[in-house]
């Protein structure tokens, strides 16, 4: 018996051989591989470093992405009315011309002739801007009421300007947000109202188009034209928020805003990122 020894492939004349079944010879080969990497595999350096490279690579992705996710994180703002103020017409022809920090009725006084009466609000825009705001809404509690009203009430947007003070004309001007805001078939039991779904989407409209930051907005409760009864000497009224002597109302507006990133931390992502890709350009 022959024994032979290979190192690498095996010679072609031993698988002739092996396939003799009558030979008296019988070849056996030990053959004997070592696992290598291919020649155009890199160093086992080479290979760690690119390891840890895609490694920090990943890690600042997922930097990047958490970045992402909490600068796209919504703020909850909530502005508390500035100033409020009764408006009237006491000549019931629709013309603002008093105003007076008392409780705030919407409807009819009876009053010598009877007094119609709109509830103002006026609030500061502060912490957000335009392109930032997400929603808008605004809310108010219904605390009362005298008679039974028969008419609706509705939130219009009257203006923006620089100072906190009302103007008679606040009466009878401004963009309707919200029709029937409060209605008769709610009546005048106390409870909290908000906007509905349109009336947010309104609100949030006037404020993209209108905000001008520490500028106050006005908003006024008016009661329907559609319904009111002009000339009406009786009272019929919804009280909104405020006591009877001007205390503070529960009146607020509610925005949720996505601040952009800083242009600090925007600098230092990308000075991260090319860093880490100049480093394994080098590698």
């Amino acid at each position: 018996m022959i024994l032979r020894m290979f190192r690498g492939p095996a010679p072609s004349d031993l698988v002739q051989n092996l396939t003799h079944a009558n030979s008296t010879e019988v070849d056996f080969a030990i053959l004997s591989f070592k696992l290598t990497e291919a020649p155009n595999d890199p160093p086992p350096n080479q290979l760690s470093c690119e390891r840890l490279m895609k490694t920090n690579l990943l890690l600042l992705i997922l930097a990047i992405f958490l970045f992402a996710a909490q600068s796209a994180s919504a703020d909850l703002i909530i502005i508390e009315d500035a100033a409020f103020s009764r408006l009237y017409s006491t000549a019931q022809n629709g013309v603002g011309n008093r105003m007076a920090v008392h409780a705030l009725n919407v409807g009819t006084k009876a009053n010598q002739d009877g007094w119609d009466m709109h509830a103002g609000l006026v609030f500061q825009m502060t912490g957000a801007s335009a392109a930032d705001l997400l929603t808008a809404d605004f809310s108010i509690s219904v605390t009362g009421g005298q008679g039974t009203p028969v008419y609706n009430v509705d939130v219009y947007a009257n203006r923006v300007a620089s100072t906190a003070d009302f103007l008679l004309s606040d009466f009878e001007s401004g963009t309707k947000l919200i029709d029937d805001f409060v209605t008769t078939a709610d009546g005048t039991t106390a409870g909290n109202y908000s906007l509905d779904s349109t009336g947010q989407a309104n609100l949030l409209n006037y404020f993209k188009n209108n905000w001008v930051e520490n500028d106050y907005v006005f908003l006024t409760l008016k009661s329907d034209q559609a319904d009111f009864i002009m000339g009406e000497d009786a009272n019929a009224n919804y009280i909104f928020g405020g006591g009877p002597n001007g205390e503070a109302t529960d009146a607020r507006l509610t925005l949720t805003s996505v601040p952009e990133p800083t242009s600090t931390a925007l600098f230092g992502l990308g000075f991260g990122l090319s860093f880490l890709l100049r480093r394994r350009r080098q590698s």
